[in-house]
């Protein structure tokens, strides 16, 4: 299963404390997430899964002509922050659990338009390291 979020990639934030109060001021955002996933996955998937993500930044505007296509992003944002945004949106919708994602790849890299790419499949084996 593939899906693609047309912006700029988001970030996880920790939750924040107000009068010993936590709050998330992520929570539409991941909503925002969980609308678009629910779109595309009726039924949340079962089993060990392989996340794939691809964070892609657009070009810089002066720089543009001189950058090739996946060319990586090596700028602020934390690429383990974008992942766990995405599994924490993803959580009950795509998967019962984060828990479930037991494999990894993601890459951070610029292109014409900025986009999430997420694509989750069944683990198998042989992507062991």
């Amino acid at each position: 299963m593939k899906i693609t979020i047309p912006g700029k990639p988001i970030s996880w934030k920790r939750a924040r404390t107000n009068n010993k109060r936590y709050y998330d001021e992520q929570v539409k955002q991941k909503e925002s997430y969980g609308i678009l996933f629910k779109m595309k996955q009726k039924e949340p998937l079962t089993g060990p899964l392989t996340l794939v993500c691809c964070f892609v930044f657009q070009y810089p505007q002066k720089q543009r002509n001189k950058m090739k296509l996946n060319q990586p992003y090596d700028k602020k944002r934390d690429l383990d922050n974008m992942i766990k945004f995405a599994l924490d949106a993803g959580n009950g919708i795509l998967y019962h659990d984060d828990s479930q994602i037991v494999h990894i790849i993601a890459l951070k890299v610029y292109g014409p338009l900025p986009k999430t790419m997420i694509e989750l499949k069944p683990y198998e084996e042989k992507e062991r390291i």
